[in-house]
């Protein structure tokens, strides 16, 4: 579970890895830059929440 909270943790935000978004993404057509800033959080997010299900499914 530490896994894939790293590994989700990095795309939703939780760690400041991805320093490069902020200043890529005023540059980035209308879309794109929606898709950077509320989509993949969110799937990160959601991703963190199911896999918890799946690896400790009496614990939630």
């Amino acid at each position: 579970m530490i896994l894939v909270l790293l590994a989700f943790g990095v795309k939703a935000g939780l760690f400041p890895v991805m320093i490069w978004i902020p200043l890529v993404e005023p540059e980035a057509p209308g879309p794109i830059a929606g898709i950077f800033s509320g989509i993949f959080t969110a799937l990160a997010i959601l991703g963190i929440m199911t896999m918890e299900r799946v690896i400790m499914p009496g614990m939630a």
